[in-house]
């Protein structure tokens, strides 16, 4: 008998705030942010900045290409040798949403 009437005080406790559990309805609560946010980037000084960025940008890819128009080999693997046959051997790289 007196085991329901405990939890019935406690559980009355609860739900009515008197244990401090509930936040007073008078203040409400700022939401918090859930992620950092990045600082804001500076433009580039003149556009002849970008269109150098983009002439290095291809003139790395053009030294670094291969004489039959690829990039990479697969000479220099440190040993580990990964076999991804096509069409669908690149998805299993592919991150997939939980």
């Amino acid at each position: 008998m007196k085991r329901p009437l405990l939890l019935s005080v406690v559980f009355g406790l609860v739900t009515s705030g008197w244990c401090g559990a509930a936040a007073p309805k008078d203040k409400p609560v700022a939401p918090k942010e859930s992620h950092p946010r990045p600082k804001p980037v500076d433009p580039p000084p003149a556009p002849k900045a970008i269109t150098d960025s983009i002439d290095r940008g291809v003139a790395f890819l053009l030294k670094d290409q291969n004489k039959d128009g690829s990039w990479g080999t697969p000479t220099r693997t440190k040993a580990l040798n990964i076999y991804t046959p096509v069409p669908d051997g690149h998805q299993a790289y592919v991150s997939h949403p939980r």
